[in-house]
């Protein structure tokens, strides 16, 4: 898969919103619109609505030995960049895994799943990954949910 990319089984969407890393990133600029993914590309993926709870699921592409990372979720609304969540400080909000370390379920394997809701009250969203461990590790974050929007 490549960025934007989405595969539907059923009535359920996957749709790609980090290709494949194999190193940090930097969070957004406040002045830079156009990174990250746009939430009509999301809200176009899922039939024409962003569902209310999306999961966001970070997962490994390639890599082996002891693979890591850790990411946070940035969203943009009125012409400004944040973090959504709770926190103290600014730098506690918008970690994925509670700010710990994501790591494999099996050897040379990451799949991290955590729900993102509400992200059609933002124009943007972006992923970053502020540290990437192992060998060759390569991560990717996809957002999955469903056409219908009620309970599964």
């Amino acid at each position: 898969m490549a960025l934007l990319d989405t595969v539907t089984v059923g009535d359920k969407v996957s749709l790609e919103i980090l290709a494949s890393r194999t190193t940090t990133n930097s969070p957004p600029t406040q002045s830079d619109a156009t990174v990250g993914v746009a939430c009509d590309a999301i809200k176009a993926a899922f039939g024409g609505k962003i569902p209310d709870a999306l999961t966001l699921q970070i997962v490994s592409t390639a890599g082996s030995a002891t693979m890591t990372c850790a990411a946070t979720i940035w969203v943009y609304a009125g012409g400004k960049w944040g973090k959504p969540g709770l926190g103290a400080t600014s730098a506690a909000k918008g970690l994925l895994n509670g700010g710990s370390t994501i790591d494999e379920v099996t050897a040379d394997t990451i799949c991290h799943f955590e729900t993102v809701d509400f992200l059609a009250h933002f124009e943007r969203v972006y992923i970053e990954i502020t540290a990437i461990g192992g060998t060759s590790t390569a991560v990717k974050a996809l957002l999955l949910g469903g056409l219908r929007y009620g309970s599964y």
